[in-house]
């Protein structure tokens, strides 16, 4: 990130801006569901502020579109592991999952595959 801040401020600082604001926004329609819904109890009980860092975090890491991909494909994988392990009684319904703490593990095995 830091690089392409360096030789490139402008295009760098155009790319953690339209990320952070994908993720703002990826936020405020999930806020704004919780409110139509009247989830908000539910919201503040499973999103976390480690969560909302580690989002934005990624965001400043990643340009645009490999943030959509990264967060996308992330996501799936972790929904879908966690209703596994719901599904096989490994985990506890109603229990839970540290989104933060999965994305922060795939986010070390993409900076690992960038590297190799």
């Amino acid at each position: 990130m830091g690089w392409q801040l360096f030789y490139e401020p402008v295009l760098g600082w155009i790319h953690i801006s339209f990320s952070v604001a994908l993720v703002l926004a990826v936020l405020l329609i999930i806020g704004v569901w919780a409110y139509i819904v009247g989830k908000q109890e539910w919201l503040d009980n499973r999103l976390g502020l480690s969560d909302i860092f580690m989002l934005i975090g990624i965001a400043c890491w990643f340009s645009p579109e490999h943030l959509l991909v990264f967060y996308g494909i992330s996501i799936a994988i972790i929904l879908v592991s966690a209703n596994l392990l719901v599904t096989y009684d490994v985990l506890k319904k109603g229990k839970k999952v540290p989104l933060a703490a999965f994305l922060a593990v795939f986010f070390i095995a993409d900076l690992l595959w960038r590297m190799w």
